[in-house]
């Protein structure tokens, strides 16, 4: 049998159990209010006098219209469940000349369930976890807070055990967790005494994944494709927001999610001063969002990032990037890091530490608007190649490598291709010699009017395509390769 839908604001109630008659009286009721009906022995479910109810038969109000007497305000329901039985009459009182249509009333639930050990509300027992160094500030692992059916505390303190940061679990396994805010409000309404168990959680979000059947970057392939703009934060997900499930171990840790209309993706582990954690190999990160205008990077932690190859590449409409956030202490890939970022200007590269890297193959590969790159500041004493690594930088004029270190270099290769607005280069860092492969090296750099060489130049090997006849500070004329070796100098070129 269905229910009926009971639509009131005043509503007067007797309870009839056998020979003892309850009257509530008078009675205001609004939003979710809960009135509970209890026996001596009464145990039961929850009982919702709705018309939206399914027929449930046992533990279920049952409307007797015979004795309404032909009122439509006055509803008499007979109770019954495994322990008690009795009647239920409900009258409905209207104080404004408005129709039930014009009412929103809620649902009323009427239950039988034992209420919980704190009359005023549900207990919520937070258990932390000694073992796991998880305990509340006056060493205990266990704290009791009354809530009520809302989620909000109406006695005791809601504590956060010590940790990094903490998530609130149904079973003592943590596989269930359950949503707190800072303040250890529950998002969802109480109907019950429960216990929590704390685990401590993990801020590291989805990076490359190995998998030769999948062979791509996890959390780039979750970004959406009307994303102008990623921001990584410490910010709480608005409530009603759609969680983007980029946390690595599935723990929670960190969440993500869409503004502004879905152009702005926000990545965050809701707890200040915790930075999301990049994957190990993050490894096309970001690639190919040509979309992309801004990635705040300030709330990202990359220290135990050892793999940023192509990281940004073909973000073309990126016009700056803020690099100083990145700890790149452990990173031993920088390939492809920002290849065909054509929208690039100036890179501040300044922060980046690159003692460990060893492959910076077309790092700036088709950069084709940069007109300033400052790399005074690079470690390159452990990189053994560096092919393509400023190949079609079309923009560049002027370049100081002079503070390079390419003792471990072997592969030079196209290092300078198709740069043809390039005419000063400082090369007197290098080491050249006929074992290095230095093939194209400066090909198509028509334009190329000087070069720095130092005393670790050698001799090129095949093919460098450093074309014409050069003349050196003391005047003396050379071609590309019959410059002296270990020699500091300076040459012009003076004839194609």
């Amino acid at each position: 049998m269905r229910g009926k839908k009971i639509k009131m604001r005043e509503m007067r109630s007797r309870l009839i159990f056998g020979a003892c008659t309850v009257i509530s009286g008078a009675a205001a009721l609004f939003g979710m209010n809960v009135l509970s009906v209890m026996a001596e022995e009464n145990v039961g479910e929850e009982v919702v006098v709705s018309n939206n109810a399914p027929d449930t038969g046992e533990n279920e109000l049952s409307e007797n219209a015979l004795n309404t007497g032909g009122d439509e305000n006055l509803g008499v329901y007979d109770f019954k469940d495994n322990k008690t039985t009795g009647t239920v009459t409900v009258t409905k009182v209207w104080d404004d000349d408005k129709t039930n249509e014009e009412r929103a009333i809620p649902d009323i639930k009427i239950s039988t369930a034992k209420p919980g050990k704190n009359p005023l509300g549900y207990t919520v027992t937070f258990h932390g976890n000694k073992d796991a160094g998880l305990v509340f500030d006056d060493g205990s692992d266990v704290n009791e807070v009354v809530y009520n059916s809302s989620g909000q505390i109406v006695d005791g303190k809601f504590k956060i055990p010590n940790g990094t940061g903490v998530g609130w679990y149904t079973d003592m396994n943590c596989k269930n967790r359950i949503d707190l805010t800072y303040d250890g409000i529950f998002t969802e309404a109480l109907n019950s005494d429960i216990d929590l168990w704390a685990k401590e959680l993990t801020f590291k979000i989805k990076g490359f994944n190995n998998d030769s059947s999948k062979n791509f970057n996890d959390f780039n392939y979750l970004i959406p494709d009307n994303v102008t703009e990623i921001i990584f934060t410490y910010e709480r997900k608005p409530e009603l927001a759609y969680i983007i499930d980029v946390d690595a171990d599935g723990d929670g840790g960190v969440v993500a999610w869409t503004e502004n209309n879905g152009t702005t993706m926000k990545v965050s582990t809701q707890i200040k001063g915790v930075k999301v954690q990049a994957a190990n190999n993050s490894g096309f990160m970001f690639y190919y969002r040509p979309k992309l205008t801004n990635i705040d990077l300030s709330a990202l932690d990359t220290s135990l990032v050892t793999n940023m190859s192509c990281m940004f590449q073909a973000c073309k409409e990126l016009t700056n990037l803020n690099l100083n956030p990145l700890n790149t202490s452990n990173v031993t890939d920088m390939s492809g890091m920002f290849v065909h970022c054509r929208g690039l200007t100036t890179l501040d590269l300044s922060n980046l530490d690159t003692s460990n890297v060893t492959n910076m193959s077309s790092m700036f590969n088709d950069c084709s608007k940069l007109i300033n790159l400052d790399l005074l500041s690079l470690n390159t004493s452990n990189v053994t190649t560096m092919d393509s690594m400023f190949e079609h930088c079309n923009s560049l004029v002027t370049l100081n490598l002079s503070s390079f270190d390419t003792q471990k270099c072997k592969n030079m290769s196209f290092m300078f291709r198709n740069c043809d607005n390039l005419t000063n280069l400082d090369l007197s860092g290098f080491t050249i010699s006929e074992e290095i492969s230095v093939y194209n090296m400066f090909d198509s750099c028509d334009n190329l009017k000087t070069i720095k060489f130092g005393v670790n130049f050698i001799k090129f090997g095949y093919g460098p395509a450093l074309y014409g006849t050069w003349s050196n500070t003391a005047g003396e004329t050379f071609y590309y390769d019959s410059f002296p070796s270990n020699v500091a100098d300076t040459y012009t070129k003076i004839s194609n």
